[in-house]
């Protein structure tokens, strides 16, 4: 029962709708003239049933199905009487007292129509089942035309001249992996949120392949929430997002677990990641970050090779300064000290910014390094305990609800040396110290000893995201 798409790349977004006054009319009002007009279904469809076909969608519609017919405050519904090609007629009773030249908008199929504001719903999208064909699928439900016209009439009512409707949404294809892509998340639910509201796209049965029907977006942050079958959570961000209605989009969400340790600051939930930056299970080191850099001299992933134009993790080479602790030229302090000859413009800057947040930028908007406070938090209101997870030495930091996570003793790194891994574990904030500005607050253990402490910037250390 549905119509055609293109095809393109990416998200999604809210529509506003305009305010007319429209009374519903019972179908079988005895008043009123018959009507029948011929409708374009806009693209050409090819098959009966909405269905992928290579990059677009296809469909038509079938008689029987209902088309509501809106004019002069007034909603009647109308029946597909017959279809041929891209074409259908529609037939029925107008009510109203209906005039030559009123203006008609028609919306197909009938219950998408809104009563009072003469458009498509404004909620029709709010929960669908990721299906695109079946009971409750888009094919059924959310394959939304809508079409502007003139009536003729004439003892009998028709359209003045050809209307075609057009596909009000855009249909996305959703593939769920894990960040790295390298394993299927079966999601139920996928929320996923545009400005302040929420679409819930909630299969029967936990899949990692979704569809949805969403409104045209331009240049929007979409953020995109699952829970699998194992009640494990993720989450990923895109930003700046546009899409056309009418189209069809196939996009792979790469998501990150994430936990709710019962962590709160300054009234926000902060939810933490399972792995460090850089890696693909919890016990893996993951890649190493000197503090406000986003990206590593040295990656895990590839032991051997050191970034071009880099000497190791040292004053040299570090990005925010000129060769030495002394030479800052970012994240200065507000007043020259001993130890800053003015190399910069003070800037006063005490945390990371976005673009320099090596969470934010290699994971995506949702994510970013946690602050200094929030690190302190969960220090001190987190049990860490001292195990071994899949023969990785580190730490199992379990909140108050039960829920933990497990943070590698991944070491550190200066100069060209990796020194403690296996027994030591350093971990980035994103805050400078208040005096020392050439350092910055970390989470360091060993041990049986977890505290706050800060080192120079240059360092390689482990980053663990935080999302809220």
């Amino acid at each position: 029962m549905k119509k055609v798409f293109g095809i393109a790349a990416l998200l999604l977004a809210l529509a506003a709708c305009n305010k007319i006054e429209i009374q519903d009319q019972p179908i079988d009002n005895a008043e009123g003239i018959p009507f029948s007009a011929t409708v374009s279904l806009g693209d050409s469809p090819a098959t009966k049933a909405l269905a992928e076909n290579g990059s677009t969608l296809t469909a038509t519609w079938d008689a029987g199905e209902k088309v509501a017919l809106i004019h002069n405050s007034v909603i009647d519904e109308m029946t597909v009487s017959s279809v041929s090609g891209g074409s259908a007629t529609i037939t029925g009773t107008i009510t109203g007292s209906p005039a030559n030249g009123d203006a008609v908008t028609i919306i197909y199929p009938s219950s998408a129509a809104d009563g009072t504001t003469g458009n498509i719903k404004a909620d029709l999208l709010y929960t669908q089942n990721g299906l695109l064909t079946g009971e409750g699928s888009i094919s059924e439900n959310f394959d939304a035309r809508k079409g502007e016209g003139t009536l003729k009439v004439d003892g009998t009512a028709t359209l003045s001249g050809s209307v075609s409707l057009t596909n009000q949404f855009a249909i996305f294809k959703f593939t769920v992996k894990n960040y790295d892509g390298s394993a299927a998340i079966s999601a139920k639910p996928l929320t996923i949120t545009i400005g302040t509201q929420d679409y819930v796209i909630t299969p029967v049965t936990a899949t990692d392949v979704l569809y949805a029907a969403l409104t045209a977006a331009s240049g929007e942050k979409v953020s995109f929430d699952a829970t699998d079958a194992d009640g494990k959570t993720y989450t990923c961000a895109k930003l700046s997002v546009s899409f056309e209605a009418g189209k069809y989009y196939q996009s792979t969400l790469k998501m990150r677990e994430y936990v709710d340790l019962g962590i709160v600051v300054d009234g926000k939930k902060i939810k933490w990641a399972t792995c460090n930056v850089g890696a693909s299970k919890p016990e893996d080191y993951g890649d190493y970050y000197a503090w406000g850099e986003v990206e590593p001299y040295y990656s895990s992933q590839d032991p051997l090779t050191w970034k071009e134009g880099k000497t190791g993790y040292n004053w040299a080479s570090y990005k925010w300064c000129n060769g030495a602790y002394n030479k800052l030229t970012k994240y200065c302090p507000t007043d020259k000290t001993s130890y800053w000859d003015g190399e910069g413009s003070p800037d006063g800057k005490t945390v990371l910014e976005p673009e320099d947040d090596a969470a934010h930028v290699s994971l995506g908007s949702k994510w970013r390094m946690p602050t200094d406070e929030e690190w302190t938090e969960l220090r001190t209101e987190c049990t860490w305990t001292r195990t071994t997870q899949n023969g990785v030495n580190g730490r199992l930091v379990t909140g108050k609800n039960g829920n933990s996570i497990f943070l590698p003793a991944a070491g550190s790194w200066n100069g060209t040396n990796l020194n403690g891994a296996g027994n030591h574990g350093y971990y980035w904030s994103s805050s400078l110290t208040t005096d020392d500005t050439y350092c910055a607050w970390t989470v360091y253990f060993y041990s049986d000893i977890v505290y706050r402490d800060y080192y120079d910037r240059f360092r390689g250390f482990s980053v663990r995201p935080v999302t809220e």
